[in-house]
């Protein structure tokens, strides 16, 4: 079934509203501190009650409105999908160990896939007041304001950025390619939040980012915001990006793209992306 880019829009409105609740509630529950810790397995794989009161608060506006989309949200992924050709991918909380120790750096993740592609994207940073949204073909967007990949820059002054990974066997990877890229461009940031990370690649802030060992609702709306925005988004090898892959390379620029698969290739990182 094939969506007009009035019924896009109206979906995406929609997405807007219930991310900026949800985001209100987280608010309330980080200025108050009032949430309990679940540890989940792997090292700094921790949750709180409020991802599961807020992807709760999600996942029935959602089947509210939308009753025949599935939903696969990141506190309960075992939903069993249906024929459907279009799913939804929630983060409720994406940033949680930053949300927990006061940083305010997190943010609400909602993505529409149309079979397996993302289609409409919504990235809601509550405490920031930003929400980055994405419709297919139709740009990228921060707070109202269209995102363009401003122009090139010189490898040298490239800002980079990346996470830990859960899984420790992908650590040595993980430092080898710190080293590599650290030794070619300006800077590396971590920021603890895939989902803003690729945000800021489409407004210009980052210029390179790479990742492994995420789950889809962490790439699905903000990869469609980098490509929306004129950036490059792609697996680490540099060929078809999945968001079920588990791994991304966001870059600004085709230039900046090409040589940062250079130097995450002399990591040995094909067993990373597999």
């Amino acid at each position: 079934m094939k969506l007009s880019a009035k019924k896009m829009h109206y979906i995406l409105d929609i997405m807007i509203n219930i991310s900026h609740n949800a985001g209100r509630m987280l608010i309330k529950l980080f200025e108050t501190k009032n949430f309990v810790y679940i540890h989940k397995p792997g090292k700094a794989n921790i949750a709180t009650n409020a991802d599961f009161l807020v992807q709760q608060l999600i996942v029935e506006e959602l089947k509210k409105h939308f009753p025949a989309i599935p939903i696969i949200a990141e506190e309960t992924p075992q939903t069993k999908l249906t024929g459907s050709q279009f799913l939804f991918l929630v983060d409720p909380l994406d940033g949680t160990l930053n949300f927990i120790h006061g940083l305010p750096l997190f943010a609400v993740s909602i993505a529409l896939l149309k079979e397996h592609k993302p289609i409409l994207g919504v990235v809601y940073a509550p405490i920031l007041n930003e929400t980055f949204i994405a419709i297919l073909n139709h740009g990228a967007f921060r707070n109202g304001q269209r995102l363009l990949c401003r122009k090139d820059i010189r490898k040298e002054d490239a800002l980079g950025a990346t996470g830990w990974p859960y899984d420790p066997d992908l650590l040595p990877w993980t430092y080898k390619t710190l080293m590599s890229m650290q030794q070619n461009i300006q800077e590396i940031r971590i920021l603890g939040t895939a989902a803003l990370e690729m945000c800021y690649v489409a407004a210009g802030i980052i210029d390179i980012y790479w990742e492994v060992n995420l789950q889809p609702w962490d790439l699905a709306a903000g990869s469609l915001v980098v490509s929306e925005a004129g950036g490059i988004v792609t697996d680490l090898n540099g060929k078809y990006f999945d968001p079920f892959s588990g791994c991304v390379l966001a870059c600004r620029s085709k230039r900046l793209h090409q040589y940062a698969i250079k130097l995450l290739k002399t990591c040995s990182f094909s067993s990373a992306s597999s």
